[in-house]
């Protein structure tokens, strides 16, 4: 084969290389795309109404009520006393603080005497909100769903590294590997290569 045939042979093979690592790239990145959508897709409504239970019954507590049990002020909670929480404060040049938002978290206050209510009202809320949403799979099946993706992934990666791997042993040019490459994988098609290039 003469020089200029075996450069355009190098040519392909180099252009077919390239295709197919970016095909590989564009699999991985919509797997990517996959998870992060699992991970932040909103539940369906069983599951918003379980948040909803748990929500409610996390603010049941009665204890509140001990306070008409005592003609003193006694140290805990009273029924109508509800958290304020400050996000962000600053002082101003004069030395003293000024809020700059606040909010008041009065479910400690309603739950406790209005709960069957509430419950029902946020039931009826979810419901018709749930048309609304477009939500992902059930919390339940989300781990699984997640780990055949990774797996998927991990299997598309060390596809991608030994391309890469199989471009350099071959001295072309261009194929670097993704900033945000899989060391892991890196790592092993390194101590794979190693006993082939000692026995070479």
């Amino acid at each position: 084969m003469d020089s200029e045939k075996l450069k355009t042979s190098l040519e392909k093979s180099r252009s077919q290389a390239l295709k197919e690592l970016q095909n590989l790239r564009g699999e991985i990145e919509q797997i990517n795309d996959e998870i992060h959508w699992l991970n932040n897709a909103p539940l369906p409504l069983d599951d918003a109404l379980v948040n909803i239970d748990r929500f409610i019954k996390n603010y049941s507590d009665a204890s509140s009520v001990e306070q008409f049990f005592h003609e003193r002020k006694i140290a805990s909670p009273g029924v109508f006393d509800t958290k304020v929480d400050f996000d962000r404060m600053i002082i101003d040049p004069s030395g003293s603080e000024r809020i700059i938002n606040a909010a008041a978290n009065v479910a400690d206050v309603l739950i406790p005497i209005f709960g069957d209510t509430m419950r029902r009202h946020l039931h009826d809320m979810a419901k018709r909100e749930a048309s609304n949403i477009e939500s992902g799979p059930p919390l339940a099946e989300r781990p699984q769903l997640k780990a055949d993706l990774l797996k998927r992934r991990y299997a598309l990666e060390v596809e991608e590294e030994a391309l890469i791997c199989a471009t350099e042993d071959l001295g072309m040019a261009g194929f670097y590997r993704r900033s945000d490459v899989n060391p892991e994988v890196v790592l092993m098609m390194e101590v794979e290569d190693e006993p082939v290039k000692a026995n070479v």
